[in-house]
């Protein structure tokens, strides 16, 4: 078995941490997303929505650039999710 060892010196740290900081997204963008994902939820459940009988429900993606998580998450078999 090949095993390959890999050393990340100071140097490439510091350069991942400042490429991690330049591409995370501000807070201010994942509540935008937030806010869209619960204003399509509330969407899809307006009185006209064809599919409000099945009583579709939306989650905020809990990958959404950060480590932030959403704190509901589909529990059912039949969910669908839809980036």
């Amino acid at each position: 078995m090949n095993m390959l060892t890999t050393v990340i010196t100071p140097e490439a740290e510091k350069y991942l941490e400042a490429l991690v900081a330049e591409l995370e997204i501000p807070k201010s963008r994942y509540e935008q997303a937030t806010s869209r994902y619960i204003s399509l939820g509330e969407w899809l459940h307006r009185d006209a929505s064809a599919i409000k009988k099945f009583d579709p429900q939306v989650y905020v993606q809990g990958s959404f650039g950060t480590a932030r998580r959403s704190s509901r998450s589909p529990s059912a078999k039949n969910t669908t999710s839809i980036p």
